[in-house]
């Protein structure tokens, strides 16, 4: 077992299946450290050289490194950025940036639709069991409390206040509201949530 080969003596999680990103990158680790970790008691060394490969690799799905999507060019060693001083000027690489400011505008894009389908998803499945109580004129309704006075506790207060009868029905779900005992009309109309 892995553990037995890399003298672990405690593994601790807390809520590994909360956050797949988190499983997902602490199984890469672990894959790197089994590939490694051969009868090594020093396998935290070998941490930063770990997840530096996962940052410097390629993801199949995006056509580019984390580091890459992070900073918008590719992750060089030191030895790379070392030998690239010694080169003449007009023989380094550079990155263009108009390329740059076009990828990251595409990225950008990308973000921005990813969001707006997350929402759109969840906003399905939620209004897919959402029912919209209609109400008549005439009935009577409680009312949940705008505002808690001064003197109340949120969590012994009650919430509702009324009853109150419905005199008058406008689009949308918004009725006009009158105090069943004192007769008082509501100022605004009350949406039905």
């Amino acid at each position: 077992m892995l553990t037995e080969a890399c003298v672990i003596r405690h593994v601790l999680m807390h809520h590994s299946r909360s956050n797949g990103q988190v499983g997902r990158m602490n199984e890469l680790v672990l894959q790197g450290i089994h590939v490694h970790c051969k009868n090594m008691n020093e396998w935290p060394q070998l941490l930063s050289a770990i997840t530096a490969s996962y940052k410097a690799a390629v993801i199949p799905s995006r056509g580019v490194s984390p580091f890459q999507l992070l900073y918008g060019v590719n992750m060089q060693l030191p030895v790379e950025t070392s030998l690239s001083k010694l080169l003449p000027a007009h023989t380094r690489s550079s990155q263009n940036a108009e390329i740059l400011a076009k990828q990251l505008s595409l990225m950008r894009q990308e973000a921005q639709r990813t969001v707006q389908d997350s929402r759109q998803r969840t906003a399905d499945a939620i209004n897919k069991t959402k029912v919209t109580l209609e109400f008549e004129i005439g009935q009577k309704v409680y009312k949940v409390k705008d505002v808690l006075d001064d003197l109340e506790d949120h969590k012994t207060a009650r919430k509702l206040e009324g009853p109150y009868t419905i005199i008058d029905r406008a689009p949308h779900n918004v009725y006009k509201l009158q105090h069943f005992y004192t007769g008082k009309l509501l100022k605004s109309y009350v949406h039905n949530r």
